[in-house]
């Protein structure tokens, strides 16, 4: 490997096993979704033969799954360590959730391991028969949890997720990158934060680049690379087979400042359900936007997000009033929005759902910047309006993580555990 954990290979983005069992879906479900979308072949990326370090023999999977089934350390997963340290305290360097407040001592495995096949596999007196066959099966070791409670770690293998309330397979990204090193960067870093890329293109337009750049009192401002990898993302058929099955998406207007991508972004939209949850996020940046792409994106949306310093333009361009809650109502009436979100930095902000207003002050913090605050405030919302829960909840849990993101360098920091509830 280099100095990514990804490189090209024939024109495809080659990674290691772990990476895999992970980008390609979180959950193993993932995996068969992969194979489905390769047999056209459907993947972002360009097919080509001889990536793999032998031929695939495997003509089925059957994933025989037992959620509370005795432990791998009893079973396959020989941890001489476990042995040396047994009867110790079990100090494992670093919070770990568990069952029990309080972890006692380390305890080895009752049973016996003992060395199968040629190749030495260490398995306990329990699984002895399969010892026979321990050559034919590969044991992969290599994977790892962060969680030990037996539900949310059922979870993870079966989403990606450690929580309830995301999408059935976790969160994907629609968009293209080079072939480049940039591209490589993107793609470790959205993998790295649990973001699937199986749908991610690329092409061989250069990854875009933004340059961000902050005044006095800390607020960005952005001038973006013309023509990058993501002003060409192509329309193909596994997006169509997300677009049907997934239960939100988040698309913006600068998203659409090119045609290729705009004509993608809006066969997307037309191939979801009628009860997805369609989050227009508008983002006027430089000159990249237009009342026909405004107007024809509040026609697919069932939510709207903007900012206090966007509605004076919004309403000029759709003709609205610019008074607050009467452009909310107008607009939520104009396009039958059930949700309309309105951000106004330091002043708070305001949500309209469903005939109510809910309005909240912004929590006083120290702002390191202000990159990603609007993403993670339509972040948080999505996932309440997906979960069902009261619009003071979802409202105010936007507003604290947003505030929490300014707190931070950058759009992405970690969260704190009380937001990923």
């Amino acid at each position: 490997m280099n100095d990514s954990p990804y490189h090209r290979q024939s024109g495809v983005t080659a990674m290691n096993r772990r990476d895999f069992l992970f980008t390609s879906g979180g959950g193993l479900g993932g995996i068969a979704l992969a194979s489905l979308l390769g047999h056209e072949p459907l993947l972002g990326a360009t097919p080509t033969s001889g990536v793999l370090h032998a031929p695939a023999k495997a003509k089925r999977v059957v994933q025989l799954f037992m959620a509370g089934a005795a432990s791998h350390v009893d079973m396959w997963d020989y941890k001489p360590l476990l042995e040396k340290k047994h009867g110790e305290k079990w100090d494992p360097g670093e919070a770990v959730e568990l069952f029990q407040s309080s972890p006692g001592s380390t305890f080895a495995s009752p049973w016996k391991f003992k060395p199968y096949g040629k190749s030495g596999k260490m398995l306990s007196d329990i699984v002895a028969p399969i010892g026979e066959v321990a050559d034919d099966i590969a044991f992969v070791h290599n994977v790892v949890g962060r969680s030990g409670v037996h539900s949310q770690a059922t979870l993870l293998q079966s989403t990606g997720f450690l929580i309830p309330g995301y999408p059935s397979v976790g969160a994907w990204v629609v968009s293209a990158v080079g072939r480049d090193k940039l591209g490589d960067d993107a793609l470790a870093s959205l993998s790295a934060k649990n973001v699937h890329t199986l749908l991610l293109q690329r092409n061989e337009q250069p990854t875009g680049t933004v340059t961000v750049t902050l005044d006095a009192a800390k607020q960005a401002s952005y001038v973006f690379a013309s023509d990058p990898a993501w002003d060409h993302i192509a329309w193909n058929a596994s997006l169509a087979l997300v677009a049907k099955k997934c239960q939100a998406v988040c698309f913006g207007s600068l998203a659409q400042r090119a045609p290729e991508s705009r004509r993608t972004v809006r066969e997307f939209l037309e191939n979801t359900s009628a009860d997805c949850l369609r989050i227009f996020d508008v983002n006027l940046r430089q000159n990249f936007f237009s009342r026909e792409i405004i107007e024809s994106s509040l026609g697919f949306a069932n939510v709207f997000k903007l900012n206090s310093d966007e509605i004076p333009v919004v309403a000029d361009l759709l003709g609205l009033p610019k008074d607050e809650k009467a452009f909310v109502l107008a607009v939520a009436q104009r396009f039958d929005l059930h949700t309309v979100a309105l951000t106004r930095g330091s002043a708070g902000s305001l949500v309209w759902h469903q005939g109510i207003y809910d309005e909240k002050t912004a929590p006083k913090v120290a702002v390191v910047d202000t990159v990603g605050a609007g993403d993670s405030f339509t972040a948080a919302l999505a996932i309440g309006l997906l979960r069902g829960e009261d619009l003071s909840l979802i409202h105010q849990r936007a507003v604290d993580v947003a505030a929490f993101v300014c707190t931070k360098p950058g759009a992405t920091p970690e969260l704190l555990p009380e937001f990923k509830r």
